[in-house]
């Protein structure tokens, strides 16, 4: 069993900070479960290119809001509390 504190995580080299986000990596590859998972903050104003050609994603946002724009299809979609999005076709975005 894996039992592991937020807090605890924001403390440690499992927290990442980088130009618009922070991300706290509460489980990796290494802890063998098939998948990983993330409690990140993007910070407000900031336009970040991402394209994980590696794994998908799928993201809830809990608070906030913004947009994210499928860069292969042009489509814009908002987000704000309550919405999810799946990258299920390892899709560029904004």
């Amino acid at each position: 069993m894996i039992v592991r504190n937020l807090q605890d995580i924001r403390k440690s080299d499992r927290n990442v900070k980088s130009k618009g986000w922070e991300s706290a990596r509460l489980l990796l590859k290494d802890d063998a479960m098939g998948f990983s998972f993330h409690v990140t903050t993007m910070y407000a104003g900031e336009e970040l290119h991402m394209h994980y050609q590696n794994h998908l994603e799928a993201v809830l946002v809990l608070k906030g809001k913004g947009t994210i724009e499928d860069l292969g299809t042009g489509v814009t979609h908002q987000l704000a509390a309550g919405v999810m999005y799946a990258l299920n076709a390892h899709d560029k975005h904004i």
